[in-house]
């Protein structure tokens, strides 16, 4: 009997079949498969807990982000509430203020009104007296002028309530 090359190739193949389930090879890949599935699905498990842990941790942020947002807004809100509440102090005190020194000018040029006039007053009774006095030195006679035109004077300055001080001072 001879052998050709398809027996040799089919003893080999019987063979190599007999060893692989002899030393339980499609087991030990089956074993290797499920193994490799159970890492699969556990990493699988962990990588859903990781997104949910993420996708809870990113809603967290985000509120804290809105709440964080909310009280930026409110402290602003405030803070221009502050602002325009100094700002209408100032106001009031810069009319006050203004009112105040307006009142002072007022005050001063009332006073300095009334010390003109109490000049032009006197400055009057000045030029009035002085008038009297070369009316009287011009119309009265040399001896009896002196004494009576003291006399005028001091009449005038009777008469006169302002600038007295000023006449006879003359």
């Amino acid at each position: 009997m001879s052998f050709d090359s398809s027996f040799w190739v089919l003893v080999s193949f019987l063979l190599f079949v007999g060893l692989v389930f002899y030393f339980r090879i499609p087991w030990r890949v089956l074993e290797a498969l499920d193994a490799r599935a159970a890492n699969i699905g556990k990493e699988l498990r962990e990588a859903t807990e990781l997104r949910q842990d993420a996708q809870n941790t990113l809603a967290s942020y985000r509120r804290k982000q809105k709440e964080a947002e909310s009280e930026t807004e409110e402290i602003l809100a405030q803070a221009n509430r502050e602002a325009e509440r100094l700002a209408e102090e100032m106001r009031a005190q810069i009319a006050a203020t203004s009112q105040r020194s307006l009142e002072m000018t007022l005050a001063r040029i009332e006073r300095a009104e009334l010390r003109a006039s109490e000049e032009l007053r006197a400055l009057a009774v000045e030029a009035a007296v002085e008038a009297v006095r070369s009316i009287l030195q011009e119309n009265t006679i040399q001896v009896s002028s002196d004494a009576s035109i003291e006399e005028s004077i001091a009449a005038l300055s009777k008469a006169l309530p302002q600038g007295v001080s000023h006449a006879r001072d003359l």
